[in-house]
């Protein structure tokens, strides 16, 4: 008899190792999905990180989603800084101003007529604030 086979007479229950077979295949499956939402997280850490070290100050000049890169959303500010900002592009437009001190998390959008204060430790904390 193969492993993944049954005796044809026995139509309900599992053998043992089909069993331990199902049961590694899903914890496995786990395992992978654990290690994938943990390395996606520590990724948006760093790249968080990295971007408070940065000074942004200028004028949004465009804005777009790259569709060679999966619709990744892009800005470009004084027709030179090329910036990924997927996590707060739907709050810019083509003419804000943004300051961003260096060391600092917090990025003011200056809009017509508005004012907006993103501070990226809360857009991390909406991502993956437990439910």
């Amino acid at each position: 008899m193969n492993f993944l086979n049954k005796d044809p007479q026995d139509k309900h229950n599992a053998t043992p190792q089909q069993m331990a077979f199902i049961y590694f295949i899903f914890a496995t499956a786990f395992v992978l999905f654990i290690i994938m939402k943990s390395n996606h997280t520590s990724h948006l850490r760093k790249s968080l990180d990295e971007l408070s070290k940065k000074e942004i100050k200028g004028i949004v000049t465009e804005k777009w989603l790259d569709t060679t890169n999966r619709n990744t959303p892009y800005i470009k500010i004084n027709n030179i800084s090329r910036l990924e900002y997927q996590y707060i592009w739907e709050k810019l437009h083509v003419g804000d101003s943004l300051y961003k001190p260096a060391n600092s998390f917090k990025l003011t959008i200056y809009g017509k007529d508005r004012e907006t204060v993103v501070d990226y430790n809360e857009v991390y904390d909406d991502i993956y604030r437990p439910n």
